[in-house]
């Protein structure tokens, strides 16, 4: 930046000519990312543009990173700047200066804050009833737009405006792409949900860990905000109204039954919660659904097909609220695959019994019982996992005819050998990989397994289309090994450089931590290849990789018919 641009990205004339509202201190003055550490305390408080594509997937399910996110939030834990990252940062404001120059949207370094003054974002530059957001990658503006979707729509959704423009400049040509982004006012509702219940937890638990005065006031974070204003207001001044006195008690009563736990459902509630989650949908939108809660939700299901023992909330376990590791969900699956029983769950995994049918329920482990289903031949739609590469056979009834059976055209690729198929209902998550096909997954002899061009072409269907879809069960319908499948997606999305396996690095088979999940995000979004992460995070290409597989930021673009959105 140079000197002659500071005055331009701070000064509030900039944007109180136009329509967003600006988050101040107790002074008055606007937060700029200038002033980094008021910037950073400022963001911690609510939900960034940054931080809502780690909450929500495309899907409207919990993202894996919600609860990383939300242990950064509450113990002030920032992402440690990696010199990759550097690139994007000087060119930010040679961009601005191009963007003001060209289409009139002046620099913007001032943090915006939204109708719910914890909705916050700081777009690169604002206009009238504009803003824009620039960016640097490797990657086409397409491909970069299925990236940055959420993240435009909140910007959208906290400064009022009605379209933004979306810039993308190529790393190694400096060749930029614009295009303009409309507004989508059923996806700006679905966030400023998901926002609000994760401040809401937030905020509940900061109230668990300091329960006495020195709990901050906040401003409720169910307030009303994802509504569009009729029209653009005009004030004379920018300062932030002082939050309202948060209600006491603040949060859900931590022993003890709640409203929650308490609540009646009528048989065609529970009719519509069973054929909802039967369906797919995660627990927050059965919640919105059912105009209550997804503790709620959770509570029912629990009732349903659990069978808890007492009191499901339980602040004595050792575990109470911690993040869960990725060896916790193993055994998580593990334990409920062998029959054990919730409360036993609960006893060895040293967790209370409300958190364990969380996490149940958020990936769909639990299946619905037959019985449950009304219609069953609208919900239970068995998918026939066979030991070729053809499409999934699909099996319906019909009360016209039931025996009718509907399937794919004969396969256009020759099967491979396998020893087992595995039928499941559609909303039943297979079980960690152990053995695909009588195949050891850590066995590299499928490594060099040859791909037909169909059958790459389904690789890439079945990666893109199906987000909740792990790489082992990816694996599963090629009857190969998760690393035969991640190296395939490897070469054909992510250019490495070298081999892909390097012993020597440090940190190539330990748990990801909080802050590298960060990085790893922020660094492929802004355009860093493969081998520089895999670089700046001491771990080899392949291990990357199966992370950006697993958080499903690599897109597909330029595969035929094959797009992401």
């Amino acid at each position: 930046m140079t000197p002659d641009e500071a005055p331009i990205r701070s000064h509030p004339e900039i944007v109180r000519r136009y329509h967003a509202r600006l988050l101040t201190d107790s002074s008055g003055a606007p937060i700029s990312s200038e002033n980094r550490a008021a910037w950073l305390k400022a963001r911690r408080n609510g939900v960034t543009a940054t931080d809502v594509g780690k909450i929500v997937r495309l899907n409207g399910t919990f993202s894996s990173q919600r609860s990383p996110l939300m242990e950064a939030k509450l113990s002030g834990q920032e992402q440690p700047f990696l010199q990759i990252m550097q690139h994007g940062i000087d060119r930010e404001p040679v961009i601005a200066a191009w963007v003001a120059e060209k289409f009139g949207i002046q620099p913007n370094s001032l943090l915006c804050r939204g109708e719910n003054s914890r909705h916050l974002a700081t777009p690169d530059g604002i206009g009238p009833g504009v803003i824009a957001e620039i960016k640097t990658s490797t990657k086409p503006l397409d491909q970069a737009l299925g990236t940055y979707r959420d993240q435009l729509q909140w910007q959208l959704h906290v400064t009022r405006s009605e379209r933004v423009l979306f810039i993308v400049e190529n790393r190694h040509t400096f060749r930029k792409e614009t295009r303009w982004v409309e507004r989508d006012e059923y996806r700006i509702f679905i966030l400023a949900q998901h926002a609000d219940a994760f401040m809401l937890e937030m905020d509940e638990r900061q109230a668990t860990a300091r329960p006495t005065a020195d709990t901050p006031t906040r401003r409720p974070a169910h307030a009303p905000s994802a509504k569009k204003p009729a029209a653009v207001e005009t004030t004379s001044s920018f300062r932030s109204p002082a939050p309202a006195p948060t209600p006491e008690p603040a949060r859900t009563r931590l022993v003890g039954a709640d409203e929650d736990e308490t609540r009646t459902w009528n048989e065609a509630e529970r009719g519509e919660l069973v054929a909802g989650y039967a369906r797919g949908a995660s627990i927050a939108m059965l919640a919105l659904s059912a105009g209550t809660t997804p503790r709620a939700v959770v509570f029912e299901l629990s009732r349903l097909w659990l069978k808890p023992e007492g009191q499901m909330v339980d602040p004595t376990a050792a575990r109470f609220r911690y993040t869960w590791a990725s060896g916790e969900e193993q055994a998580l699956r593990d334990l409920y695959s062998a029959g054990i029983a919730l409360p036993n769950i609960a006893r060895q995994m040293q967790r209370d019994q409300l958190g364990i049918a969380f996490r149940l329920f958020e990936n769909h482990i639990p299946q619905v019982p037959a019985v449950q289903l009304n219609p069953p031949a609208a919900l239970a739609v068995a998918t026939i996992y066979p030991a070729n590469t053809a499409e999934p056979e699909v099996v319906a009834e019909s009360a016209e005819n039931p025996s009718t059976t509907t399937g794919p055209a004969a396969p256009d690729v020759a099967p491979r050998p396998c020893q087992t198929g595995r039928v499941r209902q559609l909303y039943e998550p297979m079980p960690p990989e152990t053995t695909v096909g009588g195949l050891d997954p850590d066995n590299d002899s499928e490594d060099n397994r040859s791909w037909s061009p169909a059958e790459q072409k389904r690789l890439l269907e079945l990666y893109s289309d199906n987000e909740d879809l792990e790489v082992f069960e990816i694996a599963r319908h090629f009857c190969t090994t998760s690393r035969a499948v991640a190296i395939t997606l490897t070469h054909l999305l992510l250019e490495p450089h070298g081999p892909l396996e390097d012993a020597s690095c440090p940190r190539r088979k330990q748990l990801w931590t909080v802050g590298e999940v960060d990085t790893l995000h922020d660094s492929f979004r802004d355009g860093a290849t493969l081998y520089q992460i895999a670089q700046a995070l001491e771990r080899d290409q392949l291990s990357v990789a199966f992370k950006l597989f697993g958080e499903r930021l690599p897109s597909v673009s330029g595969f035929g018919e094959l797009q992401t959105a």
